[in-house]
């Protein structure tokens, strides 16, 4: 099959990869070397209504969920961990049938869920190796759970480069709904650059995709602010009822925000955010992965939040 890599592909691979990344958070800069402490996350996203083209049909979407992230030390160097999370989806096509002719709106709503096992180890004060895999579903209501699976690995290594710079790089695999699948390097980094201020290119963790490259500035012990930019894209298997039935959606977007971390106390913290999603396409495709409609959106807002306590 022929294929081509272009910019989104590339950035594809960022959250699809990092997407699977746990153990880089345990090598952030600072002297320990244990697992970061167990986190519970609440969290919601809302984007606006956008344009699909100039033929008056509209899309909006949501999602709201829960995830946590589970981490323990089997022994001084190896540390296992579970990322697990469900999120219930949202979805409004106006005028859909403009669109495509005598189809109406293949879904409203789906489910979400993953379970994502990693490890690492410490091969020393420098260097962790880490690796983690992922289940995954995303179907629309009476869509088959084998159908709606996707499967991902991800394995990589990390270098302590100071005290302050982290930097890791590795191999990312996933499965596609609607293509072949997908087997990328990725690579990222965490740069404290003094007390206050902080750089990094993260993989997504599952709440409201919050993966990107993040520029952030601690203005005391309750406040931070951040800005962002990252690539989100999200596929679901249709149902044998939709429209296009048995068939998928792929979106795809690149958010960019500005927002405000509060910290309660060392265990509760509270996120809001609000940017714009930029880039959009929506990709339709039928039960034999043919493409039956590829439309791309115009900017619309997004805002969203997070809710998380660790412990």
């Amino acid at each position: 099959m022929k294929s081509s890599l272009n910019i989104k592909t590339l950035s594809a691979c960022f959250v699809t990869g990092l997407g699977l990344v746990n153990a880089p958070v345990w090598a952030d800069g600072g002297e320990s070397h244990g697992p970061p402490p167990t986190s519970l996350d609440l969290y919601g996203r809302y984007l606006a209504e956008s344009n699909l083209g100039k033929t008056g049909a509209k899309a909006s979407q949501y999602d709201t969920g829960v995830g946590a992230y589970i981490p323990f030390s089997v022994t001084d160097r190896l540390s296992l961990s579970a990322r697990v999370g469900v999120s219930y989806l949202g979805y409004e096509f106006h005028n859909f049938s403009s669109l495509l002719p005598g189809h109406a709106s293949p879904l409203n709503s789906a489910i979400s869920a993953r379970v994502a096992p990693g490890f690492s180890y410490a091969v020393n004060d420098s260097w962790r190796l880490f690796g983690s895999g992922q289940w995954q579903f995303a179907g629309q209501d009476g869509a088959s759970v084998q159908r709606a699976t996707l499967w991902g690995a991800f394995a990589g290594a990390s270098y302590q480069w100071t005290p302050n710079f982290n930097v890791f790089v590795g191999v990312a695999y996933s499965q596609r709904f609607y293509r072949s699948s997908l087997v990328l390097p990725v690579a990222g980094f965490d740069w404290q650059i003094n007390e206050q201020w902080n750089l990094a290119l993260r993989g997504d963790n599952g709440a409201a995709n919050s993966g990107g490259l993040k520029l952030s500035y601690r203005w005391d012990e309750s406040w931070t602010f951040f800005g962002r930019g990252g690539y989100a894209e999200r596929e679901v298997r249709l149902s044998p009822k939709s429209s296009i039935a048995d068939g998928s959606v792929r979106f795809r977007g690149a958010p960019l925000e500005i927002g405000t971390d509060y910290h309660f106390n060392q265990n509760v913290t509270v996120s809001v955010f609000a940017g714009a999603m930029v880039g959009q396409d929506y990709t339709f495709t039928d039960a034999q992965r043919h493409r039956v409609l590829k439309q791309n959106a115009s900017v619309a807002p997004t805002v969203g939040g997070v809710f998380q306590v660790s412990f």
